[in-house]
């Protein structure tokens, strides 16, 4: 059950950070077309 709880917060940490990730890109690229 750790083990599960574990794998499953690294799951959302990993979506966190792809979203931060585009949104970062994003707002680079806006800037840059600006």
């Amino acid at each position: 059950m750790r083990e599960e709880r574990t794998v499953r917060t690294d799951h959302k940490a990993m979506i966190k950070r792809f979203l931060l990730c585009r949104i970062h890109s994003f707002s680079i690229y806006e800037s840059r077309t600006g």
